[in-house]
């Protein structure tokens, strides 16, 4: 353990000598990824409480929102439209 731990204080000093800053690394939580992921998922949970009342599911609202976007959709170019989407089913 004590290698490990000399080992990576050895490896933080030569990049810190190249002239990168310690600050420049955060952490996951803070990327804007991983905000960005968490925010989605959120949202998705919100969403799902709230159709789920009406008896919907999570795809179904995803094909009734392109309907909605272009009204008169052939079943064909919904089914291309949401390939091309990768939304799961």
């Amino acid at each position: 353990m004590a290698n490990k731990i000399k080992a990576r204080s050895t490896l933080i000093s030569k990049k810190r000598s190249r002239g990168a800053r310690s600050d420049n690394y955060i952490s996951t939580q803070e990327s804007v990824g991983f905000v960005v992921r968490e925010v989605y998922r959120m949202f998705a949970r919100c969403l799902q409480a709230r159709i789920a009342r009406k008896g919907v599911t999570i795809g179904m609202w995803f094909v009734l929102r392109m309907l909605w976007d272009d009204d008169g959709m052939t079943q064909r170019e919904l089914g291309e439209r949401s390939e091309s989407t990768g939304r799961p089913w």
